[in-house]
Formats: C-alpha cells, sequence, structure tokens
C-alpha cells in the first residue's frame, strides 16, 4: 500500500516538474524583468526555507510565490508585506507551525475525516488581509486552477481536499467563521 501511495506521489510530482518545465519555457521567453530576482521575495523565500526545513506546505508555499510573482507581479508586494509580517511575529508562527504539522498529519487520513475542515479554517483564520480582503480568486490572480494544481499535484486526497475547502471557505467569505 505504501509503495503504491509512493509511486503516485511521485507520478504527480513528475507531472507538476513538467508542469512547471512549461511554465518555465514560456517565462524564459517573455520579455521583462524576472520577478524572482526581487530581492524581497528571495528574502522570504530564504526565510521561509530556514522556518520550515523539509515541510511540504511551506514547499508548497514557495511555489505559490514563484508562481504568483510570475501570473499576478502586481500583488507581490502585499503577499511579501504579509509573509514577513508573519515571520517577524512569534505568535503568527507558532500558529504557522501548527498548520504545517496538522497539514502534514492529513496524508494519511481519509478526504472525508472532520479535520480537513478544521486545519481549513485554521488556514482561512491565519491568512488575514491581503487574502481574505477580497475572495480568493481575485487574489489569487487570473488563474486559480493553475494555484490550485500546483498545490494540490503532490498532496495526498486529504490534503487536496483540505485545500479545496480552504478555497471554498474562502471563496464564500466564510472568513469571519474563523476558528
Amino acid at each position: 500500500m505504501l509503495l503504491a501511495l509512493d509511486a503516485e506521489l511521485a507520478q504527480q510530482q513528475a507531472r507538476l516538474q513538467e508542469r512547471r518545465d512549461r511554465l518555465q519555457g514560456l517565462l524564459s521567453s517573455t520579455p521583462g524583468s524576472d520577478p524572482l530576482r526581487q530581492p524581497d521575495l528571495q528574502r522570504v523565500i530564504a526565510e521561509l526555507r530556514t522556518a520550515f526545513p523539509g515541510s511540504d506546505i511551506a514547499a508548497l508555499q514557495r511555489q505559490a510565490l514563484d508562481l504568483l510573482s510570475h501570473v499576478t507581479p502586481e500583488q507581490l508586494p502585499a503577499v511579501l508585506a504579509h509573509y514577513q509580517a508573519t515571520l517577524a511575529d512569534p505568535e503568527r508562527m507558532a500558529r504557522v507551525h501548527e498548520i504545517d504539522r496538522r497539514f502534514a498529519a492529513l496524508a494519511g487520513r481519509s478526504p472525508d475525516d472532520p479535520e480537513i475542515e478544521a486545519v481549513a479554517q485554521l488556514m482561512l483564520s491565519s491568512v488575514g488581509p491581503p487574502f481574505t480582503s477580497q475572495p480568493v480568486e481575485p487574489g489569487f490572480g487570473p488563474s486559480p486552477q493553475l494555484i490550485t494544481d500546483l498545490l494540490t499535484s503532490t498532496s495526498t486526497p486529504a490534503q487536496r481536499r483540505c485545500i479545496e475547502c480552504f478555497r471554498e471557505l474562502a471563496r464564500t467569505g466564510a472568513a469571519g467563521r474563523r476558528s
């Protein structure tokens, strides 16, 4: 069973890498500056690596920042400011570490587990502005499905359900129902 799960994850990872390679090809053919060379973005990504070594959710956040920097660079300053404020606040960091721990623990659970919605609610309550000040779709740029595909391509079924639940809660304005 574990070997089958490992094989499935390897296939998902290969599909994700293929998508990222195609995206990088498109980006390299696009004139203009590379958002990834921005010092603030590089600093936040380095701090995420340090604060969450080996973390799946932190790796997904780094990938999402990478994608966001290319898809909607105009939103990047607000998103980076949010990350910088979180990284500098021990209380917020404790909450993010809890989310990271609980999200990782979803890996072996059923997609129907009630913990999924609890983790999604915790994620929603911790992101705050600029994410909850507008619906998820505009907040995630012109292609929210691209972000979702990225975030879910290497996740287990329960983790994918958690991300979908988070998006649905944010889309429906459930930000007021914080846990």
